[in-house]
């Protein structure tokens, strides 16, 4: 796993490509919460969507750290509050329209404070060098793994997290799942963020240089090597999810997730084209608006999360699997619609924050 992270090749992966990887997660994740997946399909099923989290996670890290460092920007509160009012603007006001609370909606909450940690971490990385931020990241995993489920149990300090948790979330409900899903993935955005920093000092972008060609030959070099050996690590990791129970899988989930999401990205970025054959705008789409997709899906798709599909009532006098494959695809054109309806009006929302701030 080391080797995976270090051998990398001299490409660099696009906007595009993250964008389109989203977008292919978001609709795992729609497939999942639309069959009921917790419930009536086997454990690899959940093993393989808790890797699509940890890689979600993982790519807000990387994202974030690549952004901030690449471009030397200095720390304004305006890069930290803006990136909040685009995260949690739609679920605040479903929450407070539906009467839910903030923290039922998990995945908002939880991408919220890693966006804050990365965005933290990489004007700390940008302002006080390399040393500094990677001694400041140990300290917060130190602090986040506090009495960890899978951490070793010579670590008896009180649960960092569950603390965190507790300031965020009001009730206990909300506390224990928001709880459960942060240590789960507790390292997959630092991980994320340490890529992209690495990224950044490997590629010369800060320094504005390009590589050598010695560097470059061996970094291909290392690349056609490592390219076999990351397949061959992901194939032991599909056999791992095949095999193992959720309770067994949960407890290797926190420290395998961040690997097998550096070679997933080690992968993308290889010369070896064949694993990315082209763009899909269907794609690209579902990956633009893969926030609006999530908060939206509770209110205007599912009857709620894993259950039923909302049914809008018979659409003519058709046998019964007509009028449920008419309802599919007219809840999920009014969906799909919502959800650009919803990214647009807060795009708006974000300009004229950006011009209050005069960013």
């Amino acid at each position: 796993s080391l080797l995976a992270i270090i051998a990398l090749s001299i490409s660099k992966i696009t906007a595009s490509q993250t964008i389109q990887m989203k977008g292919f997660m978001q609709l795992c994740l729609l497939c999942y919460h639309y069959l009921g997946s917790a419930k009536v399909m086997p454990h690899f099923i959940y093993n393989g969507i808790r890797l699509v989290v940890a890689m979600f996670l993982f790519l807000t890290g990387y994202g974030n750290a690549v952004s901030i460092i690449s471009r030397q920007k200095p720390f304004g509160w305006a890069s930290l509050i803006i990136p909040m009012i685009r995260l949690n603007f739609l679920t605040v006001l479903c929450a407070y329209l539906t009467n839910r609370k903030w923290g039922d909606y998990y995945f908002t909450p939880l991408s919220s404070f890693w966006t804050c940690f990365s965005l933290l971490w990489a004007h700390a990385y940008v302002r006080y060098g390399s040393r500094n931020a990677l001694y400041g990241m140990v300290l917060c995993l130190l602090v986040l793994l506090w009495k960890h489920e899978a951490a070793p149990q010579a670590i008896g300090w009180s649960n960092g997290v569950e603390f965190i948790a507790g300031m965020l979330a009001k009730s206990s409900g909300a506390v224990s799942s928001w709880h459960f899903r942060l240590q789960l993935d507790v390292l997959s955005a630092p991980f994320g963020c340490l890529y992209g920093a690495y990224i950044c000092s490997k590629m010369s972008v800060v320094s504005g240089q390009p590589t050598s060609r010695n560097q470059q030959g061996s970094l291909i070099f290392f690349s056609n090597i490592m390219f076999p050996v990351s397949l061959a690590v992901m194939i032991s990791w599909t056999f791992c999810a095949l095999t193992c129970q959720r309770l067994k899988y949960n407890q290797l989930h926190t420290f395998i997730s961040p690997i097998m999401c550096c070679i997933i990205m080690n992968c993308m970025r290889s010369r070896h084209k064949f694993h990315f054959f082209g763009s899909s705008s269907f794609l690209r789409f579902i990956g633009d608006h893969s926030l609006e997709l999530y908060v939206l899906q509770y209110h205007v798709w599912l009857t709620g999360n894993a259950q039923l599909l909302l049914w809008y009532g018979t659409l003519g006098p058709a046998s019964r699997s007509l009028n449920y494959a008419l309802n599919f695809v007219l809840t999920s054109v009014c969906f799909m619609y919502l959800s650009r309806i919803a990214k647009q009006q807060t795009s708006k929302l974000i300009s004229e924050c950006r011009r209050w701030f005069s960013v």
